[in-house]
């Protein structure tokens, strides 16, 4: 999502929950959620701090609709607290399709890779805190840090074994 059409709401720093926020980095409590997400886990502090200052950090609250159908997806959402529900319409018979993703996940890397999913809408499940990583710095993060490319390979392959389970 662009930064003119997100309907992602900034949080201004220094104002999320954490009452001692002096002598904080700038950008530090974003990088500590970062800590959070399975996918950058093999970053290092420094880099996750690094990521932490291109990222924005957002707030929902039970069943609010974080982005609406209709608008293209540009940038990744990663779950720090909470969860989030991704709702497609799977086909013209009015059937839906709901994919849960859960603290420690993220969401929109497909749509940054190339997957039009204008037509998901996403809803917090229940009060649930957000980092935006804008897309450009995702791609840039999958290009320069082998490791997160290949995490997020494992959980696309975990993925489609379990589909292929089910």
């Amino acid at each position: 999502m662009s930064e003119r059409s997100t309907p992602y709401r900034n949080v201004p720093q220094g104002q999320s929950g954490n009452s001692s926020t002096s002598g904080a980095t700038p950008g530090g409590e974003r990088a500590s959620g970062l800590d959070r997400i399975a996918i950058l886990s093999g970053l290092s502090a420094r880099e996750r701090m690094l990521l932490a200052a291109l990222c924005r950090s957002a707030h929902y609250i039970s069943d609010e609709v974080i982005h609406p159908s209709g608008m293209a997806l540009e940038d990744v959402g990663f779950v720090v607290r909470g969860s989030v529900q991704l709702v497609t319409p799977a086909d013209a018979s009015g059937c839906f399709v709901h994919h849960r993703v859960e603290a420690g996940q993220q969401f929109g890397d497909l749509a940054v890779l190339g997957q039009d999913l204008s037509d998901t809408s996403i809803l917090a499940c229940e009060p649930t805190e957000l980092i935006i990583c804008p897309g450009t710095e995702f791609l840039n993060i999958l290009s320069r840090h082998t490791v997160v490319s290949s995490a997020l390979l494992r959980q696309y392959a975990h993925a489609l074994h379990s589909l292929d389970r089910a």
